[in-house]
């Protein structure tokens, strides 16, 4: 979850990271207009 969360700050360009609890999980979400991954570093 990390590497997902440091690639999202890095590559996103702005947006926003929500954590929600819900029941007996947690939904971590994540939103950007960003332009994604360039394909060289996937």
């Amino acid at each position: 979850m990390t590497e997902g969360l440091r690639n999202s700050i890095d590559y996103a360009g702005g947006g926003t990271i929500t954590v929600q609890h819900i029941g007996a999980s947690v939904h971590v979400l994540v939103a950007n207009e960003g332009p994604g991954i360039p394909a060289a570093d996937r």
